[in-house]
């Protein structure tokens, strides 16, 4: 819940401040666009997250997120320092991830530590080359944000 829940937050502080969040959308080569995307899917990853059945789909689409945020800060020249809350929730995402995979089921009453970290890991992987390859394709395909300058300033 607590993960859920800084998510939602997530998403609706950017919804909030959309003024600053566009102009970091614009400097990172993103639209304005690909910004509302991020902050439903950060605020409907968290729903999914509360929801067993959709669970999985919301750890991996928030991996991706989060992955997407900290290659975004390193394709700027931020410092690492400024991806540590991307990369502190991606850490709760994966272990999340591996307590869901161990939890007990009815075909198999204890799952495999081995299968289940591995499958983890190759799902962890899989989202980091989605989030690589998905940055690089909106930042080409897609027009960058623009921030309205103000008429005083014209």
């Amino acid at each position: 819940m607590a993960l859920a829940f800084t998510f939602a937050l997530a998403g609706l502080g950017k919804a909030f401040s959309l003024a600053p969040m566009t102009e970091f959308f614009a400097q990172s080569g993103y639209s304005l666009t690909f910004l509302k995307f991020i902050v439903i899917a950060e605020i409907f990853g968290a729903l999914g997250l509360l929801l067993p059945w959709a669970r999985s789909a919301a750890l991996i689409g928030l991996a991706i997120d989060m992955f997407g945020a900290v290659i975004t800060r390193l394709h700027n020249g931020d410092p690492l320092n400024d991806s540590t809350g991307a990369i502190g929730l991606l850490i709760r995402l994966v272990a999340l991830g591996l307590l869901w995979a161990l939890r007990p089921r009815k075909v198999e009453p204890f799952p495999s530590i081995r299968n289940s970290t591995l499958g983890v890991g190759a799902a962890t992987l899989a989202c980091f080359l989605m989030a690589l390859l998905g940055s690089v394709a909106v930042r080409h395909l897609s027009p960058p944000a623009t921030v309205a300058t103000p008429v005083s300033q014209q």
